[in-house]
């Protein structure tokens, strides 16, 4: 599923679809895509700033 799918889901599942995404991503390792699932996650919840930008600014956030 692309992001481009899930934005006729309601919010609060698109939300969750969002969290997965950046969360399997960085278990599997996927650099880009979990910089961007964690992106898209911030477009979502502006509240997750910290932690969103915490991620990202890490020098090596996937270990």
């Amino acid at each position: 599923m692309k992001f481009a799918d899930i934005d006729t889901l309601p919010l609060n599942l698109h939300i969750q679809v969002a969290v997965m995404a950046w969360f399997r991503a960085d278990l599997l390792i996927k650099d880009e895509l979990a910089r961007e699932s964690a992106n898209k996650v911030l477009q979502l919840v502006p509240a997750k700033q910290a932690t969103v930008d915490q991620y990202l600014n890490a020098e090596n956030p996937l270990l």
